[in-house]
């Protein structure tokens, strides 16, 4: 017979596997980004300054993502 806190546990490690994989697939990601825009500033014809631009661009739309998030994540309510 298996106790509640052992299933609870298993459905905790679930949600911490696919959130660290989420996650790991997100840097991923965003890190690929610096690779490529140098590339795409020659494709697309676009200074660097230009390029650095539309980084910060999606730096601050990620970052203002943050708080709603962690309101959204509270576990203290």
């Amino acid at each position: 017979m298996t106790s509640v806190a052992g299933d609870h546990d298993g459905g905790r490690r679930a949600v911490v596997a696919a959130t660290s994989g989420a996650h790991f697939i997100h840097d991923g990601l965003i890190d690929a980004l610096n690779v490529l825009l140098p590339m795409w500033a020659q494709l697309f014809g676009l200074s660097y300054a230009e390029v650095g631009a539309l980084r910060t661009a999606l730096s601050a739309a990620m970052a203002s993502g943050q708080i709603p998030s962690g309101l959204l994540g509270r576990t203290d309510r």
